[in-house]
């Protein structure tokens, strides 16, 4: 008579799965990247846990029919096929599922879609430092070259005071934290072109 313990599982597991979902998929519904182009990682994950979701409360479904009084031989032999170690997997996953829960519920995260990374944010902030800083040391170096020495002068020094108001700004978006020795260590040298 275990059927009822995995039916129980079964169910807390779609319950917060199916809430987990929602958590996922609500801010970037809001946010405008409920597209697999916009953001694949964070659709797929919402799938992943809606199809979990649905395949738990099937399986729940299922057990329960026979409680009222529909006879469904598919049901009937999965309440008798309940053993032991078929107790400890849904109870397993509901309890990952809540532990996501409570970790979720108590991140410090101000938007919740940059969980994922937002591909069209990353396209505006490369033509941002684009337009903000390497157009400002283009314009310093022609006017360089055409000797004006005191103006190629203003337009460096005014690209550099927005490089590093815009670094600034990413790493102030980036959680805040303090900085500790190595954080700035470079993945490639100066120069090199990353693969």
């Amino acid at each position: 008579m275990l059927w009822p313990v995995v039916t129980v599982g079964n169910l807390l597991t779609a319950f917060t799965y199916l809430l987990i979902a929602w958590l996922i998929t609500a801010p970037l519904k809001r946010t405008g990247q409920l597209s697999l182009r916009a953001n694949p990682l964070g659709v797929a994950l919402a799938l992943v846990f809606l199809t979990s979701a649905l395949r738990s409360l099937w399986t729940a479904g299922n057990m329960l029919l026979p409680s009222f009084g529909i006879d469904n031989a598919h049901a009937l032999a999965l309440r008798n096929g309940v053993t032991w170690g078929s107790v400890l997997l849904p109870l397993g996953t509901a309890a990952a599922g809540v532990l996501y829960l409570s970790m979720r519920l108590h991140a410090s995260v101000r938007d919740e879609a940059s969980l994922f990374p937002d591909l069209a944010a990353r396209r505006r902030r490369a033509l941002e430092i684009n337009d903000n800083i390497v157009q400002g040391l283009l314009a310093a170096r022609e006017l360089y070259a055409i000797g004006e020495v005191e103006d190629a002068r203003i337009a460096s020094e005014r690209s550099l005071e927005q490089a590093q108001r815009m670094m600034g700004d990413l790493l102030d978006e980036s959680g805040g934290t303090e900085l500790r020795p190595g954080d700035l260590r470079r993945a490639a040298a100066a120069g090199e072109r990353r693969e």
